[in-house]
């Protein structure tokens, strides 16, 4: 009786195991998502709002830090995370993640040069021929994924940080990266007076909350109420509010 009692505790909280989400995010990309050094906790406007979709579903979940966006990629593409934040649509991507019929979030991507080394920039073309630079994993669409694979081939590093610094070293002529989050990590190092950004955008895109193809949690019923809940989050302008604590 005694082990008949144990097998059943133990199974039911293998199920409660189970049903808990785990959601890993770009740990450097402020104030969308980030790994925040000084309490070691993963916050951002995104993480904010799928925070707030999974409590209203009383769904558990835990933040999971994978250390850079290149390793959170292929967590979830593996089924080890159950979610992504807060990746661009990409056909790539769309092969391994479930993508909203909308976006969470709007993002634009930017060109960063070292104060001095200005360029003309309207059309991808103008980057040949020039040192770029950007993260690892990082993707600006379609079709810049495509124009960099075969015109620029960009040197990838690990975080943005390292990005600007390269340039500021004169080993790079420019940085591609999200304006925002850019515009963070230089404010925080006291690098803005250093860097240019030009005036025409790569890309103006959506934002996700990416769930993997093999999550053993989501099942098609569960992504719908997902969705719908995010949805609902977004029409109230729920992400405006988050934005203020950031």
């Amino acid at each position: 009786m005694k082990i008949i009692f144990v097998l059943i505790i133990f199974n039911i909280l293998s199920l409660v195991f189970a049903e808990e989400v785990l959601v890993t995010v770009h740990p450097d990309y402020p104030p969308v998502s980030y790994f925040d050094e000084k309490d070691k906790k993963i916050k951002g406007v995104a993480v904010d709002l799928v925070e707030a979709a999974l409590k209203n579903m009383n769904v558990k979940y835990r933040l999971v830090n994978t250390g850079t966006w290149g390793r959170a990629q292929e967590e979830v593409k593996l089924g080890r995370v159950d979610m992504l934040l807060p990746p661009y649509k990409t056909s790539e991507r769309e092969e391994w993640i479930y993508f909203q019929e909308k976006p969470i979030l709007m993002d634009e991507t930017a060109v960063f040069v070292a104060k001095g080394n200005e360029f003309k920039y309207q059309k991808f073309s103008d980057l040949v021929n020039r040192r770029g630079v950007a993260i690892i994993n990082d993707s600006f669409g379609d079709e810049f994924d495509r124009f960099d694979r075969d015109k620029l081939k960009m040197k990838r590093l690990a975080t943005t940080e390292q990005c600007f610094k390269f340039i500021l070293k004169n080993r790079g002529d420019f940085v591609i990266a999200g304006l925002h989050a850019g515009k963070r990590v230089l404010k925080d190092l006291g690098l803005m007076d250093q860097v240019s950004i030009l005036n025409e955008r790569v890309i103006v895109t959506g934002m996700y909350a990416g769930i993997s193809k093999k999550s053993k949690f989501f099942s098609e019923d569960k992504r719908k109420e997902f969705e719908r809940q995010l949805k609902d989050l977004v029409e109230k302008n729920a992400q405006k509010e988050f934005e203020k604590k950031y």
